[in-house]
């Protein structure tokens, strides 16, 4: 297993309750259904979720009358996820690596994957992926981090400004004296988005419709509560031109070509 993906196994082990029980009512969370709902809307038939997790975006699906395949590179994930939906024929669950899709070629009729291309070191081999198990004209709606938010900006801008002082500050007090900073567990790869759409477009497909969401301030991250707020309040800022890009997260729907 490359490193990158086991690191992200890692992280997604250990966060299994959150994504069962939290992530479907957080607000930032509910604009990446929204958009997803609305790319969709008109469309019919099986979609294949591609990182479905404890099963988050299955019910929006359901609602719609979309038959679900979902699935994902963690175990514990999808044992949540067939706890929920066990029983229900229309929802079929499995494991599978992003970039080694278990599908016959033309064999779904759209795709949703929120969240899952940062974890990859490079989007060309999942994009292959999702083009040759999409139907001709199938749709697939695609969330993920902006390497232009507000939000890494601030976090660069610290780390450049602060960031000396801080290790300067360790050499002095030691360990004993500062609380150590935990190592982060993965490398994540968010996008440019101009630089993602003319991908989408060298991969065969049609970009139709994109939005911006959760504009975030570093480091409200932090401050859980208060990020949500904050970033409810600047929502609007992610319909504004120029602004918009400042957003953290980027949504795209495109179509097979």
């Amino acid at each position: 297993m490359q490193e990158t993906k086991r690191r992200a196994l890692e992280l997604f082990e250990s966060v299994v309750d959150e994504y069962a029980n939290q992530r479907e009512r957080m607000p930032l969370y509910r604009l990446q259904l929204e958009f997803m709902l609305s790319a969709l809307t008109g469309e019919s038939g099986r979609v294949l979720d591609i990182g479905c997790a404890a099963g988050s975006e299955i019910p929006s699906l359901r609602s719609k009358n979309f038959t679900v395949i979902g699935v994902d590179f963690a175990p514990h994930m999808l044992e949540m996820a067939h706890r929920r939906f066990a029983g229900q024929p229309e929802v079929m669950l499995g494991q599978a690596d992003a970039e080694r899709l278990p599908f016959a070629s033309e064999s779904v009729d759209h795709v949703v994957c929120l969240g899952v291309f940062e974890y990859l070191p490079d989007y060309t081999a999942a994009l292959s992926e999702i083009h040759r198990v999409l139907k001709k004209g199938g749709v697939a709606v695609i969330a993920v981090p902006t390497l232009m938010s507000a939000f890494l900006i601030g976090k660069r801008l610290v780390s450049v400004s602060v960031g000396p002082v801080w290790r300067a500050a360790k050499r002095v007090f030691g360990p004993k004296g500062l609380t150590r900073q935990p190592t982060p567990l993965h490398h994540r790869n968010p996008c440019v988005p101009w630089r993602f759409r003319r991908l989408l477009r060298e991969m065969g497909f049609r970009p139709e419709r994109n939005e911006y969401s959760a504009f975030t301030i570093y480091p409200l991250d932090r401050f859980p509560n208060l990020n949500v707020r904050v970033a409810e309040m600047l929502q609007p800022l992610c319909s504004v031109p120029l602004v918009r890009s400042g957003a953290s997260v980027y949504m795209v729907a495109a179509r097979k070509t």
